[in-house]
């Protein structure tokens, strides 16, 4: 009897064990994962971690390089998720966006990159800076190379 109970203590011990190692999702260490159609391009995503949950991945201290007609948009964030199905990111804290040839910088908390509409959008609060102009406001749409943008709503303007 005592070696029965015993068996089923193990046993019960086991399976605990064996959930929590299955509830860990997958994870990647300094990943690089890139996106491109027709042999071209679209992005690059570079991560310091990267965690897998389903259809979702998780991703920490990133940098998302936008590709289009040989301009190269870079973006910085402290956080991200990636739904391959939906093709979105979303990027979020301490989020900046820098357009070296057309000198642009974005600053914001949340940013989504859709790469169907090859759009960059935010209902959050934004600082556009452009040489020796400094726009801000709330909502921001924008083509993946800043050729075409728009801030929503409240929009203040100031010269440097």
């Amino acid at each position: 009897m005592k070696w029965l109970l015993l068996c089923l203590v193990l046993i019960a011990g086991c399976t605990k064990e064996e959930k929590k190692m299955q509830s860990i999702a997958p994870g990647f260490s300094k990943t690089v994962l890139t996106s491109s159609k027709n042999g071209e391009k679209v992005w690059k995503l570079i991560c310091d971690n990267v965690q897998i949950d389903g259809k979702m991945t998780h991703l920490t201290k990133l940098t998302l390089l936008l590709y289009k007609d040989k301009k190269v948009n870079k973006i910085t964030a402290d956080n991200g998720v990636l739904d391959q199905e939906k093709e979105i990111i979303e990027l979020f804290g301490r989020v900046e966006a820098k357009e070296d040839s057309e000198k642009i910088k974005l600053q914001t908390e949340r940013l989504t990159w859709n790469e169907k509409e090859k759009r960059l959008t935010t209902e959050s609060e934004i600082i556009l800076q452009k040489e020796g102009l400094i726009l801000s406001g709330r909502g921001f749409v924008a083509e993946a190379d800043f050729s075409c943008m728009k801030i929503k709503n409240g929009v203040r303007v100031k010269f440097k």
